[in-house]
């Protein structure tokens, strides 16, 4: 059994936990305060605590929390990923890649890592690299609609229109009431029989 300490600081990240799954981000951000008082060397807590700034659009106060659990312990992939996510929020796009490229080296087996960087890529036009990335999310996880869908976009984007069709009828066997893939669909499927009417 655990000092009285040690059971304090479980709970209270156990409740900054629980306010951070009901949205409740200031609240989680003062029980993970409260877990670091007892043990400014818990990682989980700065990493959470990271997590519950960025929620709340406090970007760089997250980055100080992110790095915090970093120096503690650079292995975790999860906090890089974080990092990544934050950096992409202040539109530091060449940092936010670097720091998805070391959390895939750290664990290139996590579906999340992959596809934030695939979006990232697809929100610079980079399609090529973000296609890439998307089919490393779907190796992990086929049944991602998100994927699926951003897959789909960026094969648009770059006028592999059947290619992009085929990743929107994935979407609609996983959800055939995903209005966004009908209309996406039906817009490519259209672009194709006009291309075939002016041939």
């Amino acid at each position: 059994m655990g000092t009285i300490d040690d059971q304090s600081k479980d709970y209270l990240e156990r409740l900054g936990s629980v306010f951070l799954q009901a949205g409740q981000y200031e609240d989680a951000a003062a029980a993970f305060d409260n877990a670091l008082d007892i043990d400014p060397d818990n990682d989980s807590a700065w990493y959470l605590k990271g997590v519950s700034l960025t929620a709340l659009g406090r970007y760089e106060e997250a980055l100080l929390a992110y790095d915090k659990a970093i120096e503690i312990n650079p292995s975790g992939a999860h906090v890089w990923n974080a990092i990544g996510i934050t950096l992409r929020l202040l539109e530091k796009f060449n940092e936010a890649i670097s720091y998805f490229d070391k959390a895939i080296d750290l664990d290139p087996n996590v579906f999340a890592i992959w596809f934030n960087q695939g979006d990232l890529f697809g929100e610079l036009g980079k399609y090529e690299q973000a296609l890439y990335c998307y089919n490393k999310a779907l190796e992990l996880k086929s049944d991602s609609i998100p994927a699926w869908r951003n897959k789909g976009m960026c094969m648009a984007a770059l006028g592999r229109y059947r290619e992009a069709i085929s990743c929107f009828n994935k979407v609609l066997q996983l959800d055939p009431s995903d209005q966004d893939a009908i209309s996406r669909r039906k817009h490519l499927l259209a672009i194709l029989r006009d291309q075939s009417q002016a041939s």
